[in-house]
């Protein structure tokens, strides 16, 4: 075309060449050498693209950041920041009939603060409550204790993290790390109204750059309405959600009542007053709820035994348990396994040489036990993977299961981690703990467990040819201190002769599990059964020390101390709370809330600078309740548990003679006379000291063996009650052959008998009907002896009954009560207290045990409670005979005790009895001891129903001299 549009022919030339074209053949393809460099370039690309394919999954990993990965699984909570300053903190309206907080805590590390996974971090959160107005009522230090989980560390940052904190998009600054979440309970007082509950953070361990976080609920009664409409309507997953905090058992496998008192109570989470930035600060985290075990790691993990040390784990069954133990088979056989059941009962399980072996476990909870004279090593896990996730180890709630590469559970000692104080000649300091609190008697009170550590490492004293070992007597003085420190006085403290302890060791050295394989550097110290001292200190001292004895030598001790705060019960923490027995009880168990409470010493920095501060570990275990006599109510640690030694010293047949002391309440009150009958075997082990307020009771046409010789009583003589229609009926009896009568002309009487001594033949007559009378003899039968009853006198309880005594020593005087109810009444709530709450007491000197001396108790259908729901003692149904015959309704006995301990000075006291829900009850009371002596004495037995921690019942009541 030309440039003026028109279209413009070709030249000749170009004709000629686009002919010879149009007659050459066609040519499709490509020439060879470029067909092999295109075959060629296409297999090397397709061959890069298979590489890079395959190596996708390897790239990922190697450039990829976590951090999505986590976001995906994690939380996001706000949480308040804490200040130190309690003006500063955020406040929390609460009523009055709040009680039990949550608090959920973080504490937030200094700025790039380094990851050690076996390092512990301890901070703390003092609660206070305070009225409307500002007023303070009350205040409560919390300690924890807490640690770091994370794994799965990269270049790129940590996969598995339980919190979090994200880059500040604004500064760009570095994320601080963040501590585990901890959950700690706190009871507080009721109160009359509404108040505020503040909280204010304590730097402890680091103490600069830290800053502390929390989350507040408070639990409040669930609606009924609303619990039985989630009961009914409750999803699947919010039920399983909820058992999985609770128990280990599914949803369905509880039972009606289980599921109404787990769904009873709801935890509300409190929003602070005000508004945010202004009266508080909220700093937002990620949370993923993972928690790495103590030691875990990928290696093989050994459990250790030895003669100093044993394992005890604690299991669910049913399950079968593969043991795989590491060493010859003729050291194997002497690995000895028993099983200890909630029954009360030790198991053994067979010897065996084979290395690896099956433990049959039955339903139910049980703890093993694996001991050993020589050195072993061993793994313990289930046979075979569990089904959908269930545990075989009864292991502490917020710990996850261990599993190995095929999936089966993983079974270690549940741990607990005692923090000590370490006292002796090698430590320049003396731990020092100041009386902080209200101006009362309980913030006196403190509680000193004390054990002897070995000073060789691994090592115990040697053991005698009979009994077990028994190391040095501990030896401490106890210093009181005012507040400028100046020393006030000094009381030393001798304890007794140590008995080991096989299941727990004071650990120095990087490894952090008792029992497994330690590492070379690792040190374990064998340890003593703690002894428990106690004391009220001075009102003018406002510190108090303890120094090693000037005698002890190179004597190395480690202690704990405790505070008191009487108005919070101990409650053993889940699961561990949720199986006990009255024959079991669990040794070592996390605590939800506890009555003697840990306390830091004032110079703790100081100790730990100087090494003094360190970890026993305990291994959680069941025990028989009043196990090791004497010894085993230092371990316990129970200051409500009252000391009943004297009523334990019994013969051979487990009844304790006395003497005894009947207590006469004061005051004007009705009594009555009444025959209670006795135990089967009370003829048989009270034929030799008989007494006048014994007696047996008679049958007719029977031939009977009677001693009127006995010691003790006056004379013979004959006792009746009878229906008014049998008077001027005789009673005919014949003594060796020798006949005499008597008439019978009243209802109640009795007759002298004209026979004074020596073992006769008697045989009675009486015409009536059986249940129209009753007879007795104030002697004893020989043979084939008939019931025996005591003569007792009770009195009417309507409201408060008061009982003078005397406590003549120092040593620790138990009153017992015996409370007749009425069969047919369900429920008695009644009350014991020493000298209205408020007896004086010893203080500046060790003792043992602390009087509770306000107890509670409530009387059901089984028998009798203590204010923390323990038993004390059955209710059991009594026969006996009203001797005024102003009532013959059936009655039911239960024994009820408040004990004057070493603390209580010797002198006048009083023990009142009060009867909290109204009604009636009859009473009496009686202690152990010698009455006056001016008065005729008379002697009685007493029977122990059961242990110390179960409850001890009394049969009879009286006085004797010694």
């Amino acid at each position: 075309m030309s440039g003026d549009g028109r279209l413009r022919r070709p030249a000749t030339s170009s004709r000629v060449q686009v002919a010879a074209r149009l007659r050459r053949p066609a040519q499709h393809g490509a020439q060879p050498w470029r067909v092999g460099f295109a075959s060629v370039t296409a297999a090397a690309v397709f061959a890069l693209l298979v590489a890079l394919t395959l190596a996708r999954a390897v790239i990922a990993d190697r450039v990829a950041s976590p951090l999505a990965e986590k976001l995906a699984g994690a939380e996001r909570i706000a949480y308040y920041v804490i200040p130190e300053r309690r003006e500063l903190g955020p406040s929390f309206r609460i009523g009055p009939a709040d009680v039990s907080l949550k608090l959920i805590t973080h504490l937030v590390l200094p700025p790039n603060y380094p990851f050690r996974a076996e390092e512990d971090f301890a901070y703390g959160m003092r609660v206070t409550l305070e009225s409307l107005d500002g007023e303070v009522t009350w205040e409560h230090e919390v300690n924890i204790r807490t640690r770091q989980s994370k794994s799965g560390g990269a270049g790129f940052g940590w996969r598995y993290e339980n919190a979090f904190i994200l880059d500040d998009p604004a500064t760009g600054e570095y994320p601080r790390e963040l501590t585990d979440d901890r959950l700690t309970r706190v009871r507080l007082p009721k109160g009359t109204g509404d108040r505020r509950v503040r909280l204010s953070f304590v730097p402890r361990e680091p103490s600069t750059g830290v800053q502390g976080l929390a989350r507040v609920y408070v639990r409040r009664e669930r609606a009924v309405d609303d619990r039985t409409l989630r009961e009914l309507s409750l999803a699947p997953e919010v039920a399983a959600e909820l058992v999985d905090h609770l128990t280990y058992r599914d949803w369905e496998q509880l039972t009606d009542d289980e599921r109404r008192t787990k769904l009873s109570y709801v935890w509300e989470r409190l929003a602070a007053e005000g508004d945010a930035g202004d009266d508080y600060d909220i700093l937002s985290i990620y949370e993923t709820g993972f928690r790495l075990p103590r030691g875990t790691k990928t290696d093989e993990r050994r459990l250790v035994v030895d003669d100093a040390r044993s394992l005890a784990i604690n299991v669910i069954g049913p399950v079968e348990l593969r043991v795989d133990v590491f060493g010859p088979p003729d050291l194997v056989t002497k690995l000895g396994i028993k099983r200890r059941g909630l029954e009360g009962e030790d198991v053994a399980y067979p010897s065996s040489r084979a290395r690896k072996r099956s433990l049959e476990v039955p339903p139910g909870v049980h703890t093993l036990i694996f001991e050993s004279p020589i050195r072993l090593e061993l793994t313990v896990e289930a046979a075979e993977a569990s089904e959908l996730g269930s545990r075989v180890w009864l292991c502490e709630a917020d710990r996850p299961m261990r599993v190995d590469e095929d999936g089966n559970e993983v079974l270690e000692p549940d741990l607990r981690r005692i923090q000590v104080v370490r006292v002796g000649v090698n430590w320049r300091l003396h731990p020092r703990w100041t009386i902080d609190g209200p101006d009362d008697l309980a913030t006196r009170m403190f509680r000193f467990d004390v054990r002897v550590v070995h000073p060789l490492a691994s090592s115990w004293w040697p053991k005698r040819a009979l009994g077990p070992a028994l190391g040095p007597k501990p030896k401490l003085d106890l210093c009181f201190l005012d507040a400028a420190g100046e020393e006030l006085s000094c009381t030393p403290w001798p304890g007794q002769a140590t008995r080991q302890s096989r299941f727990e060791a004071l650990r120095l050295g990087d490894e952090d599990e008792l029992g497994t394989t330690p590492h070379a550097d690792t040190r374990w110290y064998m340890v003593s059964e703690p002894q428990t001292m106690r004391v009220v200190v001075p009102e003018e001292a406002e510190q108090i020390e303890l120094r090693a004895a000037p005698d002890a030598g190179d004597q190395r001790l480690i202690v704990r101390g405790y505070g008191y705060w009487p108005e919070v019960e101990t409650v053993i923490g889940l699961p561990f709370r949720d199986h006990g027995s009255e024959l079991m009880r669990w040794r070592y168990p996390p605590l939800d809330t506890r009555t003697w409470f840990p306390l830091r010493p004032a110079n703790y920095d100081e100790l730990q600078d100087d090494k003094a501060i360190a970890d026993l570990l305990a291994q959680v275990r069941l025990q028989p309740r009043g196990s090791g006599g004497r010894d085993s109510r230092w371990s316990r640690g129970d200051p409500d548990i009252d000391d009943r030694l004297a009523n334990e010293l019994a013969g051979d047949d487990g009844w304790d003679p006395g003497p005894w002391v009947t207590l006469e309440p004061r005051g004007v009150h009705r009594r009555r006379s009444i025959l209670e009958e006795l135990d089967d075997e009370a003829a048989r082990r009270l034929a030799d000291r008989w007494d006048p307020s014994l007696f047996t009771e008679l049958r007719p046409n029977r031939t009977l063996t009677i001693n009127f010789a006995a010691t003790g009583p006056s004379a013979p003589q004959l006792h009746w009650q009878v229906a008014p229609r049998t008077l001027g009926n005789s009673v005919k009896l014949s003594i060796d052959n020798q006949e005499y009568e008597h008439l019978v002309a009243e209802t109640r009487g009795r007759w002298r008998l004209p026979v004074t001594e020596g073992r006769r033949r008697v045989e009675f007559e009486f015409e009536a009907k059986n249940h129209e009378y009753e007879m007795w003899i104030n002697r004893p039968v020989m043979v084939a002896s008939p019931p025996v009853s005591r003569r007792r006198v009770v009195h009417e309880l309507t409201n408060t009954l008061v009982f003078p005594l005397i406590k003549r020593n120092e040593a620790a005087l138990t009153v017992n009560v015996v409370v007749y109810v009425l069969r047919r009444r369900e429920r008695v709530e009644l009350a014991l207290s020493i000298d209205g709450g408020h007896p004086k007491r010893r203080t500046g000197v060790p003792i043992e045990h602390l009087s509770k001396v306000d107890r509670t108790y409530t009387i059901d259908a089984d028998g009798a409670y203590d204010e923390q729901d323990r038993p004390v003692d059955p209710r059991v149904p009594i026969r006996f005979v009203d001797l005024e015959g102003n009532n013959t309704l059936p009655l039911e006995a239960v024994t009820v005790q408040v004990t004057l301990g070493e603390d209580i000075v010797p002198g006048a006291h009083e023990v009142r009895l009060e009867l909290l829900d109204g009604g009636r009850v009859w009473a009496r009371a009686f202690h152990r001891g010698v009455a006056d002596r001016s008065k005729s004495a008379t002697s009685f037995t007493e029977s122990t129903k059961g242990s110390d921690d179960v409850g001890v019942g009394f049969d009879v009541g009286g006085e004797v001299e010694p």
